[in-house]
């Protein structure tokens, strides 16, 4: 009788972690290995919503939360560790043809145009960062919303069968524009705007904090996409100056990094817009108005791909591929109408 209850506790356990596997550990778990319930509230207050928060975090960093010793910042650590490895999240080395394999089941979200998708390899890529700028009205917050519906398609549509989070720093978010696209791809349009978890944030500060909100929210269910349109317009306006460079560069970079963490926690797509300046040095004046994006080498170093996007003839734009770690340069000719991006109609 006492072996037979030891074989169902065992399969009850092999049960739950097959379960787990499947997303990131909510940090509760730290409980069972004796870290303090009032500590994990703290960690949550801070933003750690999960072990592998834990486990990615710097140790200065949990140092910072209020209330938590040198002493139990070790004791956590190892904790999540623990926990990681029994999950096989590798915090070592691993094989190049399992990394592979891990990466074949990557989720790649459609834009809504087939050429558009085609430069892209399949659509936009969970798990990493997507840059997208260009001028205003290039696109670029057309196409974010046309993401929104399009990742709560089904698998075999080109969708990431999840919801969207869209964090508004520019007042350019609309629902009407989520219905009419909804409405092309046969969904309902109450179901859609039920599932875009919406967020306007006023200065870079509250920015960086809706992420913390963020993650507590993706512990509960389950988000495809991430969009923040735009990450860099507040700054534009809170910095001011060289004299305030380095300390935006330095706030810019731990956003963009918290926005990977995110990525790397739950699998989502992150999508951010970026603005433009036009460069006004001598090649200017040879080789006409010249735009450049905003946020210098942390943006670009942060960013997995680069998009472009630039004007077309009427409803038309186009789109480059301007880096990527396995993407070749290359355009594509998409068009904006009411039922979002399409492709082009000849």
């Amino acid at each position: 009788m006492e072996q037979q209850r030891t074989r169902c506790v065992a399969q009850e356990d092999v049960q739950q972690v097959e379960e787990i596997q499947h997303g990131p550990f909510p940090i509760e778990q730290l409980q069972a290995s004796g870290i303090a319930s009032i500590d994990i509230k703290k960690m949550k207050d801070a933003g750690l919503c999960t072990v592998e928060s834990v486990v990615y975090s710097p140790r200065k960093e949990l140092l910072q939360i209020k209330g938590i010793s040198e002493a139990k910042v070790d004791k956590i650590i190892e904790a999540g560790i623990f926990l990681s490895s029994s999950k096989l999240v590798p915090l070592g080395f691993t094989s190049a043809s399992q990394l592979h394999a891990q990466r074949l089941e990557i989720i790649q979200i459609t834009s809504g145009s087939r050429e558009f998708d085609k430069i892209l390899e399949g659509g936009i890529e969970t798990g990493s960062i997507t840059e997208i700028y260009g001028e205003f009205r290039s696109g670029k917050t057309q196409l974010c919303h046309t993401l929104c519906v399009t990742c709560q398609l089904p698998l075999d549509q080109g969708g990431g069968e999840g919801k969207a989070m869209y964090i508004d720093a520019e007042g350019a978010f609309r629902p009407q524009r989520l219905l009419q696209i909804a409405e092309r791809y046969g969904l309902n349009g109450a179901d859609v705007l039920d599932n875009v978890a919406y967020a306007r944030a006023y200065n870079t500060d509250h920015q960086s904090r809706l992420l913390l909100e963020a993650a507590s929210m993706m512990v509960e269910t389950r988000f495809a996409l991430v969009i923040v349109d735009s990450a860099t317009a507040l700054y534009r306006t809170d910095f001011s100056g060289r004299g305030e460079l380095s300390a935006r560069q330095m706030h810019l970079a731990k956003f963009l990094r918290s926005l990977q963490k995110l990525a790397d926690e739950f699998g989502v797509a992150v999508v951010i817009t970026n603005q433009v300046v036009a460069q006004v040095d001598g090649s200017a004046l040879f080789a006409g108005p010249q735009i450049k994006p905003i946020g210098g080498n942390i943006m670009a170093h942060a960013s997995t791909t680069r998009l472009a996007l630039r004007k077309g003839r009427a409803e038309e734009r186009i789109c480059k591929v301007i880096s990527s770690p396995c993407l070749p340069e290359a355009e594509a000719r998409f068009q904006i109408s009411a039922e979002g991006v399409t492709d082009v109609k000849d």
